[in-house]
């Protein structure tokens, strides 16, 4: 939680360490477990801590992250890969995922309890091979529903684009 972060910085345990490390699951209480929301909201709280105490390019590490399937394999898909591409529109964040191999893993492994691959698996695959060697040039919100993230990939740039309630037409 954030109140742990400003207690150990207060502390001074962050001028010893090279960066935090976060595993930020959307527990309860939630407003609601879309990445676009309590996910990123927290995320972007632990930036801008470290930004307002003269750190604004504190590395701000998220080893393990990740959306159950308590909603449904295909919510989990979208959810994951959408918070990897908020993740990754953040110049700090520093991104390594892990998730479990056996068994169902409560819900959050990319593959069932039999070894089959759950839609995440492939979501996050393409996402990651995407965003690899990208650097972030910024994400925003154009509509309630509507988000935008920004990346450059060498002399390219890449835009991706999703509605969190189903489908929207670019005017």
């Amino acid at each position: 939680a954030l109140e742990h972060i400003r207690a150990l910085d207060e502390q001074g345990m962050f001028a010893h360490l090279d960066g935090v490390s976060l595993n930020p699951y959307v527990v309860n209480p939630f407003r609601s477990r879309k990445p676009e929301v309590d996910f990123i909201e927290f995320i972007d709280k632990v930036i801008a801590h470290f930004a307002a105490t003269g750190r604004p390019d504190y590395p701000v590490y998220l080893t393990e992250f990740g959306f159950g399937t308590e909603a449904g394999e295909l919510t989990q898909a979208r959810y994951s890969s959408r918070a990897a591409i908020l993740l990754a529109s953040r110049p700090t964040i520093r991104l390594a995922n892990f998730f479990l191999l056996g068994g169902d893993g409560w819900g959050y492994s990319y593959f069932n309890s039999v070894g089959t691959p759950r839609p995440v698996y492939p979501a996050m695959a393409h996402a990651f091979r995407w965003l690899v060697d990208c650097t972030a040039a910024g994400s925003v919100q154009l509509t309630p529903t509507l988000h935008l993230a920004a990346f450059r990939k060498g002399a390219r740039a890449g835009l991706a684009v999703w509605d969190t309630e189903g489908e929207s037409a670019l005017q």
